[in-house]
Order: C-alpha cells, then structure tokens, then sequence
C-alpha cells in the first residue's frame, strides 16, 4: 500500500486519493510502474492483434468463426470475461501475487481475443487492418496528450460512469430498434467516451492527480488500459464498415 501523509488510499477501488505526498511521488517509482504496465500492455495487444489478423486471413478460422458454434462461443466467452474481471476486482491477493497474477492475465487476453477474433472474422481483412492502425493512432496520441495536459481528467471519473450507463441503455434502444443509423451513432459515442476513459486510465498512473493507482497495482493498471484499447478497437472497426461482407 502507498504510505500516505494526509491523502487517502480507497480499499475498495484500489486507487489513492491525492492531497498530499505519497511513496508515488517518488520518481524512480513511477518510471518502475509506467514501464511495467506499458511492457504487459504492449504484450496482451500483440497477442490480441495477432489471433484477430488470423481469423480475417486464415480461411478455416475465419469461416468457423462466422458458425452458429462460434457465436455461442462468443457469448460465453463475454460472460466469462465479465466474471473474471469481478474476481479480479475483488481479489487484491490474485492482483498482487505472482504467477497467479500473470496466469490470469494471459487467461484474460486469450478470452478477450478470441472474442473479438469472431466479430473480427465478419469483417474484410483490410477493413480489420485499418480499424487496427487507427486504434493504435488514437491510443497513440491520447497517451501523448495525457502525459503532456496540465488538466486533471482523473476527477471525471464519476460523471464517466454516469455516461456510461446511459450508454448501455442506449444499446439496449439500438438492439430493439434495429437501425444500423443508431448502430453507427451508438459507436461514434461509444468511441468518443472510450478515449476519454484512456486518458484518464493513464493519468491515474501518474502522480500528483487526484487520483492515482498504488504502485503495486501493475496487473489492475493495465487490464484497464487494455480493456479500454480492445473496446475502442470494436468500436472503430463498427465506424469502419466492419461486419460488411
């Protein structure tokens, strides 16, 4: 746990509210920590990218993944992901110990990359490349303008719930209604609120915003970028025709 002097550390978020000095502050600390969380990043995405380019360009996977099975398969492996992410949350013990931290999450990254490697097999190739080169320019330059703004996004959290909730019932109207128009503007948000949650994912890496991650929290920092990166790449892929055949 970061030793604070007048702060506060949040239990239940794992996150230190800032107000004064903490061990973070140390800047040696923050370089081991930013360095470390970008090196598992680096390697969940390469993984991710490389089984999604193979289901658009190997035709046994791509036809599988267009079957009945593979949908149900995508569908459990959502749910799977969703209950290990509350596991994870939960479990302070399976964050910080090692391996069972990094069994967990090479287990994630290949769940969340078969999942997408499905929806990606709906999709031309080029178009999948494309919406892959664009996601990484995004991240690219949100990361740059995180590390370099003197504004503090990390205080936003809260109204970024808010928002996102009210995004998860506007898919709900879009599912209903069946409109690829709506589809389209449901992306559009999704991706606009999506970058918004990787500057403020990456300001909570770093020290002296009001809120910032315990140094030891390497894993949970980033499963949060890499959560953020892989749904800002379904929503790219959506804007960029993705699923037209």
């Amino acid at each position: 746990m970061t030793q604070l002097q007048g702060g506060h550390y949040d239990e239940e978020s794992n996150l230190v509210i800032s107000g004064a000095s903490t061990a973070f502050d140390d800047q040696s600390v923050r370089r081991g920590f930013i360095r470390k969380v970008y090196a598992i990043l680096i390697a969940m995405l390469t993984l991710t990218f490389t089984v999604i380019i193979a289901f658009t360009t190997i035709p046994v996977l791509r036809t599988w993944g267009q079957t009945r099975v593979a949908l149900l398969v995508f569908v459990v492996l959502w749910l799977s992901a969703i209950v290990l992410m509350i596991v994870l949350i939960c479990n302070e013990s399976l964050r910080r110990s090692y391996p069972q931290n990094a069994i967990f999450l090479v287990v994630m990254t290949l769940i969340f990359s078969f999942a997408l490697g499905i929806t990606a097999s709906y999709s031309k190739p080029f178009i999948v490349l494309v919406a892959i080169a664009t996601t990484l320019g995004i991240v690219i330059a949100l990361t740059i303008f995180a590390f370099q703004t003197k504004y503090d996004f990390t205080i936003l959290t809260g109204i970024l719930f808010c928002v996102s909730i009210s995004l998860l019932v506007f898919v709900i109207l879009v599912v209903l209604l069946h409109s690829r128009v709506l589809y389209l503007v449901y992306a559009t948000l999704g991706a606009c609120l999506i970058s918004i949650y990787i500057v403020v994912d990456t300001q909570i890496m770093m020290s002296g915003k009001t809120v910032q991650l315990d140094p030891e929290e390497y894993v949970f920092a980033a499963l949060n970028l890499y959560v953020d990166i892989i749904m800002l790449f379904s929503y790219v892929l959506v804007l960029c025709g993705g699923g037209n055949q």
